[in-house]
């Protein structure tokens, strides 16, 4: 059943202060006590009282996650706290990728209305349900505004997509954003904790409404080869014909017209880029307006159909899509994410911190060097605490949809609205 959480009382009197505060600290003590201890006194000089709290911790503190949040919750006096494991934590603007862990993010959010909520696959509304029944559902039928939403999710046993199709359905204008918990390999290893309360499996989600701007910043990372292409026979997800030739065969003439370089790194690094929108004209996409990146959803070429020369890939694919395959690897990475903070930048937003949810297979493991884009981030913005964690996916939109990826970092950049 949900569980869901009144607003968290950001609008009563004792705020005597303005704007949003935001600190996130980090501790790599190997012991949980030291740990917590550590994080603590580095919050000690928070200039505010906390309404929020967001915890991640290293998959292998999970069996104490109860009394790290409840310890955390009565030391900080906090309104409301949420959290997850991961493989790899985020919080100073630091990325630990490896060993003991826990990072603490605390904000005092004036004039802010919050609602923490938790779900499972049972509470969910029908597919063609109306949105007051995600609003009820979540518990936001009696909200005045409109909230943005930072979701926490088990990978093996919800269904969010089917969530985030309802969000999307129910809240068009409002962001979403977040990750899968990580570390745990098999159902019921990982954990999610709302308040005093922890879980195994579901969703704990938080709503933010008010005078809060939350802007996402998705950065998926890879570059595209080739031109694009109308998929012209589709089953399942497989792609058997793009503009009418066999998928194979128009993969190896894109092969075959890359760099050596770009052919070495297809071996292992070659994904499809899966148009955003249902429908568009295919020569404004080869004419004048280049076509965004983001503007594709990148997905896994997962391998061969042996039978007509088709190709299997991560997603379900339909006839008329376009797309365009595309390479990954450290530098497009790189450059990709460097684009989008700086577009973010140059809007002259106040960014008081951030969140970022970032894939387990980025980190060290492409960039073979630690903080890669949390330091993209605190050179652009330093004064701006960033928290956060490794994800099994992650959660943040593509034009006006949302998604579920892999392999992209996206960010929630916190300010005031006004």
């Amino acid at each position: 059943m949900p569980a869901t959480l009144p607003a968290a009382g950001a609008l009563s009197a004792r705020h005597e202060h303005s704007g949003v505060h935001w600190q996130s600290v980090l501790s790599r003590q190997p012991h949980l006590e030291a740990a917590i201890h550590e994080c603590l006194e580095r919050l000690g000089k928070f200039p505010a009282p906390v309404d929020l709290a967001l915890v991640f911790m290293q998959c292998e503190w999970r069996t104490s996650s109860e009394a790290i949040s409840n310890l955390l919750r009565r030391s900080l006096n906090c309104e409301l706290m949420l959290g997850c494991t991961g493989g790899g934590v985020i919080g100073d603007a630091t990325e630990v990728e490896g060993g003991p862990a826990l990072s603490v993010t605390v904000a005092s959010l004036p004039e802010v209305e919050m609602a923490g909520f938790y779900l499972e696959d049972e509470c969910l509304p029908s597919p063609d349900a109306p949105p007051e029944a995600w609003r009820k559902c979540l518990g936001l039928e009696h909200w005045q505004v409109q909230p943005d939403f930072l979701l926490l999710a088990d990978p093996f046993d919800f269904n969010l997509n089917a969530l985030l199709r309802g969000l999307d359905y129910a809240y068009p204008r409002s962001l979403k954003l977040g990750g899968l918990a990580s570390g745990g390999r098999q159902p019921g290893a990982n954990r999610l904790f709302l308040q005093q309360h922890r879980h195994a499996r579901g969703l704990v989600g938080l709503a933010l409404g008010g005078n809060i701007r939350v802007s996402p910043v998705v950065a998926q990372g890879c570059r595209p080869i080739g031109e694009p292409m109308r998929v012209t026979r589709a089953q399942r997800n497989v792609i058997h014909e793009l503009d009418g030739v066999p998928a194979l065969k128009q993969l190896e003439r894109t092969l075959a017209s890359l760099s050596q370089q770009d052919r070495k790194v297809a071996q292992t690094s070659l994904f499809l880029g899966v148009a955003t929108e249902p429908e568009f004209n295919l020569e404004q996409i080869l004419g004048t307006r280049p076509r965004n990146k983001s503007d594709f959803l990148i997905r896994n070429v997962l391998g061969l159909d042996a039978g007509d020369h088709g190709l299997v890939v991560g997603t379900l694919m339909r006839t008329g899509q376009t797309v365009q395959f595309h390479l990954r690897d450290a530098q497009a990475s790189a450059e990709d994410l460097e684009k989008m903070l700086d577009r973010y930048r140059d809007q002259g937003l106040q960014t008081r911190g951030g969140l970022l949810f970032s894939c387990l297979g980025r980190g060290e493991y492409l960039y073979k060097q630690a903080n890669h884009d949390s330091e993209q981030f605190r050179r652009r913005f330093p004064q701006a605490a960033l928290g956060g964690f490794f994800c099994n996916g992650e959660i943040g939109p593509v034009g006006e949809t949302s998604y579920l990826h892999s392999y992209t970092s996206c960010f929630a950049m916190i300010g005031p609205e006004d």
